[in-house]
C-alpha cells in the first residue's frame, strides 16, 4: 500500500513576496520605505483640504487651479523622470523624489502668496510622480509574471493602506491641538512640517536598507530581463520580429489611451469629491470638523486595505483584466450614491464604496500592464503614460473647478462613466494581439506540416531513369 503524498502547503503572503538569492528581502525593504513615505503623502493630501477651506479660504476654482498646475508641472517633467529611472539605480531617483516632497511640505504653507503656493505644491507633485515611477518600476523588476508580481503590487498597496489609515488620524489630531502661544495658522504650518518627518525617515531608510545588489544599473536591468524571460511576460512572446514589436507597442498605446481618458475624467471629479463632502457635510456643522474628516479618511483606507488583500487573493484565478473592468463599472453607481446622499453617513458610505471599486484592483492593473513592458523601457514607458495621464488630469482639474461650481455633485457619476472604458481598451487590444499571434502560429504549423507531408521526389538528368539504371 503506497503512502499518500502530503498535500502541498499553501504559501504564506510573506513567502510569496520574498525574492531569491542575493535579492532576498529587497521587495520587503521597498515596502518599508514606501510605508513611511505614504504616511507623509496621505497626511499632506488630507491636510490640504482643511488648509485650503478653513485657512486660505480658496474658491472651487482656486483649489482646482493649484492642483491642475501641479499636474501640469509633473506632466512636463515626468517623461524625463522615467528616462532617468531607467538609466539610474531606482534608489537614486527615490532620493530625489523624497527631497522634492520634503521641501514642499516645509515651505508650501508658509507661502501666503497664491503663485508661490502653486510653485511649492508643484514640487510636491513632481516628487510624488518620481516616487511612484521609481517604486512601481522597482517592484515590477523584482518580480516574476503572474501571481508573484500581483502579490508584489498587492503587498505595496497593503502597506500603503496601513500607512494611510494612520496618516489622517495623526495629521488631524495634530491639527486639533490648541497651543496657547501659537496661532492656528502658524500651527498648521508646523503640522505640515511634522508630517514631513515621516518622509525624512523614509529618506534615511533609502540609505540604510538594501535596495541595490547589482554593480551597475545595467546589471539591474539584465536581472529583471532574466526574470521576465523565465516567467514568460507577454512582451517576450512578440520579440521575434518587427510586427511583434509593433503589436506590443499597440497594447502599450491602449494603456496610454485608457490612462488619458481616466486622467481627464478623474481630474474633473475626484479632487472635488472630498472637497464636496468636507464642505457640505462637515465644515461649519461640527466643532471637531478636522477630527471627523480624519476618521472618515482612516476608515476609508482601512476598508480599502482589506479590499487590496481580498482582491489580491483571487484575482489571478479569475483574471486580472476581468476584475479591473467589473470593479471600475461599479464605480458609477457609487458616484450616484454620493450625488444623492442627504447626510454625512450616506455620503461617507458611498465615498468609501467609490474608492473601493476604483482603487482595490490597482495591483491587478499594474501587474497586467507590466507584462507588456520590457524592463529596459519600464521607467520611460510609465513616464510617457503618466505624461498623458497627468496632462489630461491637470486639464480635467482646471475645468473641474468650473464644472463643479456649475453642476455640483451631479458631475461625479457623469465623469465616472469613463472608468470601465479605460479598462476595456487594453483588455480588448491585448486579446486581439494574442489572437493574431495564435493565428500566425497555427498558420506556421500548418505550413510546416504540409511541407513534411509532400511526397519525396528527385529530378534526374535527361537520359537516366528513376532507378539510376544505365544498363
Amino acid at each position: 500500500m503506497s503512502e499518500e503524498s502530503p498535500k502541498p502547503q499553501r504559501e504564506s503572503f510573506y513567502s510569496r513576496l520574498k525574492g531569491s538569492g542575493s535579492h532576498e528581502g529587497i521587495l520587503i525593504n521597498i515596502f518599508v520605505v514606501n510605508f513611511f513615505y505614504r504616511i507623509f503623502g496621505e497626511g499632506f493630501r488630507v491636510l490640504l483640504i482643511p488648509y485650503a477651506e478653513d485657512v486660505m479660504q480658496w474658491s472651487d476654482y482656486e483649489f482646482g487651479l493649484i492642483l491642475s498646475v501641479g499636474g501640469y508641472a509633473s506632466m512636463a517633467i515626468v517623461f524625463l523622470l522615467g528616462i532617468i529611472v531607467d538609466i539610474q539605480f531606482k534608489r537614486t531617483t527615490m532620493i530625489v523624489g523624497l527631497v522634492c516632497t520634503i521641501v514642499s511640505a516645509v515651505i508650501f504653507t508658509r507661502m501666503k502668496i497664491f503663485a508661490l503656493s502653486i510653485l511649492f505644491y508643484s514640487f510636491f507633485a513632481v516628487g510624488q510622480q518620481l516616487m511612484m515611477i521609481s517604486t512601481n518600476t522597482f517592484i515590477a523588476n523584482e518580480t516574476k509574471r503572474g501571481e508573484h508580481r500581483t502579490f508584489g503590487f498587492t503587498g505595496n498597496q497593503v502597506t500603503r493602506g496601513i500607512a494611510n489609515v494612520a496618516a489622517p488620524l495623526i495629521s488631524m489630531y495634530l491639527l486639533t491641538i490648541d497651543l496657547p502661544n501659537i496661532e492656528y495658522v502658524e500651527w498648521v504650518n508646523w503640522v505640515f512640517t511634522i508630517m514631513a518627518g515621516f518622509a525624512l525617515v523614509s529618506l534615511v531608510l533609502v540609505f540604510t536598507l538594501k535596495l541595490v545588489v547589482e554593480d551597475t544599473p545595467k546589471d539591474e536591468i539584465n536581472y529583471a530581463e532574466k526574470l521576465s524571460e523565465d516567467s514568460c511576460d507577454e512582451f517576450t512572446k512578440f520579440s521575434e520580429d518587427k510586427d511583434g514589436k509593433k503589436s506590443v507597442l499597440g497594447v502599450q498605446m491602449s494603456f496610454g489611451l485608457g490612462r488619458m481618458l481616466m486622467g481627464f475624467t478623474s481630474g474633473v471629479a475626484i479632487p472635488f469629491v472630498g472637497w464636496y463632502i468636507y464642505g457640505d457635510f462637515i465644515s461649519g456643522k461640527y466643532n471637531n470638523a478636522e477630527e471627523i474628516w480624519g476618521w472618515i479618511n482612516s476608515i476609508h483606507w482601512a476598508v480599502l486595505t482589506l479590499g487590496y488583500l481580498f482582491i489580491g487573493s483571487f484575482v489571478e484565478k479569475i483574471g486580472k483584466e476581468f476584475i479591473v473592468v467589473v470593479s471600475w463599472t461599479l464605480v458609477i453607481p457609487s458616484a450616484v450614491g454620493i450625488m444623492l446622499a442627504s447626510g454625512i453617513y450616506m455620503a461617507t458610505a458611498f465615498f468609501i464604496m467609490r474608492s473601493f471599486f476604483a482603487m482595490s484592483p490597482g495591483a491587478a492593473w499594474n501587474s497586467f500592464m507590466y507584462e507588456w513592458i520590457p524592463p529596459k523601457h519600464r521607467g520611460k514607458t510609465l513616464g510617457l503614460l503618466q505624461t498623458g495621464q497627468r496632462g489630461m488630469r491637470a486639464t480635467g482639474t482646471l475645468l473641474g473647478g468650473l464644472a463643479f461650481a456649475a453642476f455640483g455633485p451631479t458631475l461625479f457619476p457623469i465623469a465616472m462613466t469613463a472608468y470601465p472604458i479605460a479598462g476595456l481598451l487594453p483588455l480588448i487590444q491585448s486579446k486581439l494581439v494574442k489572437k493574431r499571434l495564435r493565428s500566425r502560429r497555427e498558420d506556421k504549423f500548418e505550413l510546416e506540416k504540409t511541407e513534411e507531408e509532400k511526397p519525396f521526389t528527385k529530378d534526374y538528368p535527361i537520359g537516366l531513369d528513376s532507378d539510376m539504371n544505365t544498363k
